[in-house]
């Protein structure tokens, strides 16, 4: 194996590290957004994929060809979307005391928050807006009777 292949394998890994990371947050969702045109990053993996297979030879090429498949995979199945630790955006969870105060927005579909010292905002589709209200709401509420037990 040369410097070059175990170089890629490496990054795979930590790829594949984070990624199974950013699902077990996924998981944890529990009012999904929808979010627009999720198919597009898994076809981007897919096309990578298929160059890489007319591009290289040997086992490396079945290797990368299904990695980049798989995670392709994994990423069409990440969730954005409210849960009771934070806000999780593709993956990656913001906890409610890292993100501060939650501004809903109305007009812009989206709520606004801190996302690691910049603002930050998650979009969904404005048919969600009460779903969303109603779920700030129970949380507000619930972390404040927790608070005070």
């Amino acid at each position: 194996m040369s410097m070059q292949d175990a170089a890629f394998y490496v990054m795979d890994l930590i790829i594949f590290i984070m990624f199974v990371r950013m699902l077990k947050n996924s998981m944890e969702v529990k009012l999904e957004v929808k979010t627009g045109m999720k198919w597009l990053v898994p076809l981007v993996f897919g096309g990578c994929a298929a160059v890489g297979w007319f591009r290289f030879e040997g086992t490396f090429r079945i290797i990368q060809t299904v990695i980049l498949i798989v995670f392709g995979i994994m990423y069409y199945f990440m969730k954005s979307g409210l849960s009771e630790k934070g806000i999780v955006m593709m993956g990656s969870l913001t906890t409610y005391e890292k993100a501060g105060t939650l501004t809903l927005s109305a007009k812009n579909s989206c709520i606004y928050y801190k996302l690691k010292g910049r603002d930050g905002a998650m979009f969904f589709d404005p048919d969600q807006m009460e779903e969303i209200r109603k779920f700030l709401k129970e949380r507000a509420l619930s972390s404040r009777m927790a608070k005070h037990a």
